[in-house]
């Protein structure tokens, strides 16, 4: 069964970014390691305050759409309603959610020899290649035409 997320992501100064995905563990994983999104990656948003597991994509898009509409105060409820301590749920996210995961995937992308390899996800809008490391065609996905991903 496929399984969608809606996530918020923070960082030291508490800054929030609000995203979705088909694959969670995979995801912060590529945030952890700057792989996606010059949003988080310039700002170091890479902890995870909150998710929730979604059964369709549309109701995750709708709920993402819903949670980027929100004051920040209200996103802050919403977080510390279940994570009162801002605590970095990634570091127990295999523990709560049953997916099979395979990040090793992404890992050996960013390292791979082959510049005409392109690892392609759920959010895809475009297949430009990036050589922030030098390395062409290893990206998953260009967030910046992304309205509002910064909270």
């Amino acid at each position: 069964m496929k399984q969608f997320s809606v996530y918020i992501l923070f960082n030291h100064s508490r800054t929030l970014y609000i995203g979705i995905t088909n694959n969670l563990i995979r995801r912060i994983y590529e945030h952890q390691y700057k792989l996606i999104s010059r949003f988080t990656s310039q700002y170091n948003i890479n902890q995870l305050a909150y998710y929730e597991i979604h059964s369709t994509a549309t109701s995750a898009i709708e709920r993402e759409k819903q949670l980027k509409g929100w004051k920040r105060d209200k996103k802050i409820a919403l977080i510390e309603a279940s994570n009162p301590h801002w605590a970095d749920l990634s570091s127990t996210l295999k523990e709560r959610i049953e997916v099979p995961v395979i990040v090793d995937a992404v890992a050996r992308a960013k390292h791979t020899d082959d510049p005409g390899q392109i690892l392609r996800c759920a959010q895809d809008d475009g297949l430009a290649p990036s050589n922030e490391d030098g390395i062409v065609g290893s990206v998953l996905r260009d967030e910046r035409s992304s309205p509002s991903v910064g909270i």
